[in-house]
């Protein structure tokens, strides 16, 4: 199985199989994504971290499928810090986007649960990452180092889509920068250049210090 059809498989048939009446299980497309993800990026990023939800205690999965990317240097957790992630809407409007992201549940702990500063507070470390990895970039490419046109649709790219409830806002304002497919994927080639290029983008910006540790 290709990046590809790994994304394609949970775009078509994760909405219908997360549901607890059903028969089906999402787990085993969710493995599959990981798998795909993990052999891309592994021999250049050796001790990144690959994770993919699990079922809550009802035994049901979350409504939008997601796989992160960790770095064990900032976190070991999607709860915490920040991490490269494919967010997976499966529901209409369907949409993949492969982004940067800081994490939602510890901005609502540190917020106490509070809608409007949970919101103002994500909004703001996104738009100082952002800042941060532009900054970066920009400096890198005027030695060569970094060429921007690699990364440009990463800063620039889209957000996700409101489903109409409020953890689809979080996720939106969570996204420091990110690349939205849409539900036509563009060709494997694409997508596993565009999994390289953002995982790279993390990784050198753990190492000049510029990520929060969560």
């Amino acid at each position: 199985m290709s990046l590809r059809d790994a994304l394609n498989e949970i775009l078509g048939n994760y909405e219908f199989a997360r549901h607890a009446n059903n028969k089906t299980n999402p787990l085993p497309m969710l493995r599959e994504l990981k798998d795909e993800v993990h052999n891309i990026i592994h021999d250049d990023f050796p001790d990144m971290l690959i994770q993919h939800p699990a079922p809550h205690i009802t035994h049901r999965f979350p409504c939008q499928a997601w796989i992160t990317v960790l770095h064990p240097d900032i976190t070991e957790s999607p709860k915490k810090g920040c991490y490269v992630a494919y967010l997976i809407a499966s529901y209409k409007p369907s949409n993949v986007i492969l982004c940067f992201m800081s994490a939602v549940n510890e901005v609502e702990i540190q917020v106490e649960d509070d809608h409007d500063a949970i919101v103002h507070e994500l909004h703001k470390r996104s738009q100082e990452i952002s800042r941060s990895a532009e900054k970066m970039i920009r400096r890198a490419d005027a030695t060569g180092f970094l060429k921007i046109d690699n990364y440009v649709g990463f800063l620039h790219g889209n957000t996700i889509r409101d489903h109409g409830n409020t953890r689809a806002l979080y996720y939106e304002k969570a996204i420091a920068f990110g690349k939205s497919y849409g539900n036509i994927l563009p060709e494997e080639e694409v997508l596993i250049n565009d999994l390289k290029t953002i995982t790279n983008l993390y990784a050198r910006m753990v190492g000049l210090g510029i990520v929060p540790i969560g």
